[in-house]
C-alpha cells in the first residue's frame, strides 16, 4: 500500500522558516540592543569619570590659586621687609655721618678762626663764623677740601668788620658732605 501525504509541505515549511527567521531576527535585535547597552554604559562610565576628573582638576586649580595668592602676598611682604632692611642699613650706615662731619670740620678749623653757626640740610652744610683775616679762611677752606668726604667747598660771603677794637672777617661757607658709605648687603650680592 502506498501512503500519500496530503499535508501541504510547502505551507508547513514556509511557516517554520518564518518562525525561525522571526526568532533569529528577534535574537539579533536583542543581541544588538545588548551590545548597544553595554557600549552605552561603558561610554557613560567614561563620561562620568571624565566629569569627575574635571571637577577634581577645577578644585585643584582653585586650591592652587589660593596658594599662589598666598605666595604673592608673601612676596609682597618680603619686598616690603627688604625695603625696610635697606632703610635700616642706610640709617645704620649714616647714623654717624653728622658726627663724622662735625669731626672733619673741627679738625679743619685753624687757629684764629671761630665757628658760630652750623646748619645741616640733608648732605649740605652751611658754616659761618669769624676769622682774623682772609688767609685763615683760605686755610680753613683748603683743610676742608682735603677731606675726602667733603665736596664743593664754596665761600658764600666775607665781610670785614671791627669787633671790640679788633679787625675781623665774618664769613659764610657752604659745602657738601659725602660720607663713604659701606656697601649694602644687596650690593655685595649682586
Amino acid at each position: 500500500m502506498i501512503k500519500i501525504n496530503l499535508l501541504p509541505v510547502q505551507k508547513t515549511s514556509r511557516n517554520d522558516a518564518l518562525k525561525i527567521q522571526g526568532a533569529v531576527g528577534a535574537l539579533a535585535l536583542i543581541v544588538t540592543l545588548g551590545i548597544c547597552w553595554f557600549f552605552l554604559s561603558e561610554i557613560n562610565g567614561e563620561v562620568e569619570a571624565a566629569q569627575q576628573q574635571i571637577t577634581d582638576t577645577r578644585n585643584a586649580i582653585n586650591d592652587l590659586k589660593k596658594i599662589v595668592g598666598e605666595i604673592e602676598d608673601i612676596k609682597k611682604r618680603k619686598a616690603d621687609l627688604e625695603k625696610k632692611l635697606e632703610v635700616i642699613h642706610e640709617l645704620e650706615a649714616g647714623r654717624l655721618d653728622t658726627v663724622r662731619a662735625m669731626d672733619g670740620i673741627a679738625r679743619a678749623v685753624p687757629e684764629q678762626l671761630w665757628l658760630d653757626n652750623y646748619e645741616l640740610a640733608g648732605r649740605g652744610i652751611k658754616l659761618s663764623g669769624l676769622a682774623t683775616d682772609n688767609q685763615v679762611i683760605a686755610e680753613f677752606m683748603q683743610n676742608l677740601s682735603s677731606n675726602p668726604q667733603v665736596a664743593g667747598v664754596l665761600l658764600s660771603e666775607t665781610v670785614r668788620q671791627t669787633k671790640e677794637g679788633y679787625d675781623i672777617v665774618r664769613f659764610s661757607i657752604s659745602l657738601k658732605f659725602e660720607p663713604k658709605v659701606p656697601a649694602t648687603p644687596k650690593d655685595k650680592q649682586g
